[in-house]
């Protein structure tokens, strides 16, 4: 009667078998596999088992990783249509979308930030932290009063999404980049430390009009809206103050700078991906 291998020997044929296995078709592995002898299947099922979990953890990790991205930067990620998506409105004119904010926006070398909230004022203010805020990746960020954010807990019984949860800082950067043209030197954070840039937006129909009314653009009793985008300790954040007009305008930007709809300069690419 035959020897049974010893241990050694029966882990090195393991491991050679293991690699021819994982070359064949399923089946014709399966009858090499029942082919070897007892010690030799426990060897080789016992590595691969441990190799199972092994990636099986590192699917798990990826998984928490990807999550912990934010919805744009994820899609930009997974993404394997660098184009905009058929279906889009403007797809055969992809930058239409941003020549109209540009048409309602422009830079400004002005860091705005009021000590008096525009509300106080018959006006409208926010900000991207607790204002600014969706349940779902699947819908728009909206301009949310805490009762009517409350009352929405309540039904879906999910936590809000905050505009950090939709963009990362860099990203948002390299968009509004693609949307407004190359960057003012004023984009440079007034506060280094915890800022490493801002970016200031005016509603140009009203600047235009306050330029007309003083001759130098700066009108006290109706001073343009205004719409800042930063970056705060690498998140990313938004804050607006002026005419409910302008807010509801701001507002379309913010959902277009993290949709999957936010165009490169070059043939309908999606700004974050190359073509």
């Amino acid at each position: 009667m035959a020897e049974e291998p010893t241990t050694g020997a029966t882990s090195l044929q393991a491991l050679n078998t293991q690699a021819v296995l994982i070359q064949l078709p399923i089946e014709e592995a399966k009858q090499s596999f029942t082919g070897l002898p007892p010690v030799a299947q426990t060897n080789l099922f016992g590595d691969l088992l441990s190799q199972h979990r092994e990636l099986q953890q590192k699917e798990e990790n990826l998984q928490q990783s990807i999550a912990r991205l934010p919805a744009a930067d994820r899609h930009v990620a997974l993404n394997h249509c660098h184009r905009l998506e058929e279906g889009t409105d403007y797809v055969h004119d992809p930058c239409e979308a941003a020549e109209a904010f540009r048409q309602a926006w422009q830079y400004s070398d002005t860091y705005v930030r009021e000590e008096i909230p525009r509300s106080f004022l018959g006006g409208v203010d926010w900000q991207g932290g607790p204002d600014i805020i969706r349940f779902s990746e699947d819908e728009p960020y909206r301009h949310m009063f805490f009762d009517e954010m409350s009352a929405r807990f309540d039904v879906v019984k999910k936590l809000p999404l905050r505009f950090n949860n939709g963009i990362s800082s860099q990203l948002l950067l390299y968009r509004l980049c693609a949307t407004f043209g190359a960057l003012p030197l004023s984009c440079e954070a007034t506060e280094r430390y915890k800022s490493c840039w801002d970016l200031n937006l005016v509603y140009k129909k009203e600047a235009d009009a306050a330029a007309t009314t003083t001759g130098d653009g700066a009108s006290e009793d109706a001073p343009p809206s205004w719409l800042l985008f930063q970056d705060f300790k690498g998140w990313c954040s938004v804050f607006f103050g002026g005419s409910q007009e302008a807010s509801e305008n701001a507002l379309e930007l913010v959902n277009y700078l993290v949709g999957p709809k936010c165009a490169h300069t070059y043939d309908g690419v999606l700004a974050g991906c190359s073509a």
